[in-house]
């Protein structure tokens, strides 16, 4: 009888070690930084979270670029989704000054973003359904956040809301 006392006592300790080395391992250790690594666009779209961290293209110019003789800005990441296949996300400015490094809201009528949840659907938001503020602009590296809806482009009634937006994507000059 005691030798079933000591195994119960004995079992009770280790059963409380297992639990206590069990929550510590289950500890989110993957927390995400305050704002997205350079070459991140990330965003919550409907209540999912996404990180848009590939350029996509062999030709960079074309995913980040800054084309100054029409002043155009243009960032763009994609992600691929195992249900989906590729997704795209492209935010687009129009009448941006590079070399102005302050801080600002750019106007609503000079943003254009596409989403791409599939490989042949795209989402499009403009004429002041999105909004991005630049938020710093240091060694041609741009930072900012962003939200709106956009419209599936054949049938404006299907819509995605973005959410909590940011990004710091290196822009390439041409």
């Amino acid at each position: 009888m005691k030798t079933l006392q000591n195994f119960t006592r004995h079992s009770k300790g280790f059963l409380l070690l297992l639990v206590l080395l069990f929550l510590a391992a289950c500890e989110p250790t993957d927390e995400l930084p305050e704002s997205p690594p350079e070459g991140e666009i990330w965003v919550t779209i409907g209540n999912e979270f996404f990180r848009f961290n590939d350029p996509g293209t062999a030709l960079p110019a074309i995913t980040n670029g800054y084309e100054s003789s029409v002043q155009s800005l243009s960032l763009r990441r994609q992600l691929f989704d195992p249900f989906n296949g590729n997704m795209s996300l492209r935010l687009q400015i129009f009448n941006f000054d590079l070399d102005d490094t302050s801080p600002r809201q750019v106007p609503a009528n000079q943003v254009i973003i596409n989403f791409s949840p599939t490989n042949n659907v795209i989402f499009t938001g403009r004429d002041g359904e999105c909004q991005i503020q630049i938020t710093k602009i240091e060694d041609d590296v741009v930072e900012g956040f962003f939200a709106g809806t956009v419209r599936n482009t054949s049938n404006p009634s299907q819509l995605f809301r973005l959410q909590s937006g940011q990004f710091k994507i290196r822009v390439l000059r041409q």
